[in-house]
């Protein structure tokens, strides 16, 4: 019995051991695939403050954020689930994709075209004064972002990380190409939106012919998963966890967008555009550690503890470099986005306390935890939206600081008791 329980002991440090340096590297592809992102997303934006008015930047980030929305509203929690229960692989998870893909890709199209029909804005304008054919563009372009959400997170969960870089990498420079050409044409607010939005979408199209040929798995509608009630349970919950954890940073924009000027809307864009970035670098390290509790089971406590003092630690500095920088964006990009500039340091402090945010709510995800999940998320939501609604029409871009910041600070507050309650229970 001794030799049995000593060989178990090492294998379970063995199977730990392997589980962490699959964390670690995966981790650091998937930063630095935020990071790419982040410098391509910068570097558009910027040359597009230089090349159009602001009034057309306003016009064509608030399309693309109405695109972001439709995304995260018909996301319908299948990323999470797929990031859960993808960790194997075979023809069990391959199931679930297809039948995944099909189930976002056509709710996402169709809440294009209701968006579309509900929503009145200088930027919806845009689309609506040339007709239908542009309407289903638009929604064509929807459901090609979409599916971009599942495609990166098969990539993970295959730990295909340098196809995941490869694609941000692919997306940028289409992005900057289509860019260096969009002031020649006639409706440049229009030529701007495509520039920045067409490239994603045509990515989640290729990504979605290409993941059989990477895996060796085709899609099959023809049987559901196994454990697939256990699993629309879980969907379930954590759809209404991703709608509340996702909706100020989605939502927030478009009553940006709705209520203030394009020229107003296109400094909030700058200041905003560059912290979500940011803030999509804890997110992503909440994802690979759950991708990786999804394969192995729930992380310990020594890697939930690196993986959320990385992400605060990189908020934090990301928090200096806005506040010592901030007096650049008005001078790179104009003297019309001094707003921006001051806004920059106001939004990037949340992503300190949206650092824990993330980690702690990966982590309760993995170990299936639905009050964790739900008690995070939905008081992010209301913490952030309930006062923004009311505060953003009365002071336009400044009210939009003041919850975006205290609601961030009252979800972290619930998830460090989730934190601090986890540790004491899980084993080092």
């Amino acid at each position: 019995m001794t030799v049995i329980s000593h060989v178990t002991r090492l294998d379970r440090r063995n199977i730990r051991s392997d589980a962490s340096r699959q964390l670690l590297r995966g981790s650091t592809w998937m930063v630095a695939s935020v990071a790419l992102g982040a410098v391509t997303s910068a570097v558009f934006w910027l040359v597009a403050a230089h090349l159009h008015t602001s009034a057309d930047v306003g016009r064509a980030s608030g399309l693309f954020t109405s695109v972001l929305f439709v995304c995260f509203v018909t996301g319908m929690g299948l990323p999470v689930t797929l990031s859960r229960f993808s960790g194997e692989g075979g023809p069990e998870s391959a199931s679930l994709l297809s039948w995944s893909l099909v189930v976002v890709g056509v709710v996402s199209s169709l809440a294009a075209m209701l968006y579309l029909a509900l929503v009145d804005s200088p930027a919806t304008a845009v689309l609506a004064e040339r007709g239908w054919l542009l309407a289903l563009v638009f929604a064509l372009i929807t459901m090609g972002s979409a599916l971009t959400l599942l495609v990166d997170v098969r990539l993970m969960a295959a730990r295909r990380w340098r196809w995941a870089l490869a694609r941000v990498a692919s997306v940028g420079l289409c992005q900057l190409m289509l860019l260096a050409v969009s002031h020649r044409l006639g409706a440049p607010d229009l030529a701007l939106f495509l520039a920045a939005v067409g490239p994603i979408a045509l990515s989640g199209f290729v990504g979605v012919a290409l993941l059989p040929a990477l895996e060796g798995h085709r899609y099959s509608l023809r049987s559901r998963p196994t454990g697939s009630r256990s699993i629309l349970r879980y969907t379930s919950v954590n759809y209404v966890a991703t709608l509340a954890l996702e909706a100020p940073r989605f939502a927030l924009p478009v009553i940006v967008l709705v209520h203030v000027a394009p020229s107003d809307n296109a400094n909030f864009y700058v200041a905003w555009a560059i912290v979500a970035v940011v803030l999509l670098v804890p997110a992503t390290l909440g994802q690979v550690l759950l991708v990786e509790a999804g394969r192995h089971g729930a992380s310990g406590a020594g890697q939930l503890g690196r993986v959320a003092g990385a992400a605060v630690a990189l908020m934090v500095i990301a928090l200096l470099a806005a506040t010592v920088l901030q007096g650049l964006v008005p001078a790179v990009y104009g003297s019309e986005y001094g707003p921006a500039g001051r806004l920059l340091p106001l939004l990037m402090a949340a992503g300190i306390p949206w650092a824990l945010t993330s980690v702690t709510l990966a982590d309760a995800r993995a170990r299936r935890d639905s009050v964790a999940t739900l008690s995070i998320t939905l008081a992010l939501t209301a913490a952030v939206l309930l006062p923004a609604a009311f505060l953003v029409p009365r002071h336009g871009i400044d009210g939009a600081v003041g919850p975006w910041l205290g609601g961030n600070v009252a979800a972290a507050a619930i998830a460090l008791l989730v934190l601090h309650r986890r540790l004491k229970r899980v084993p080092r």
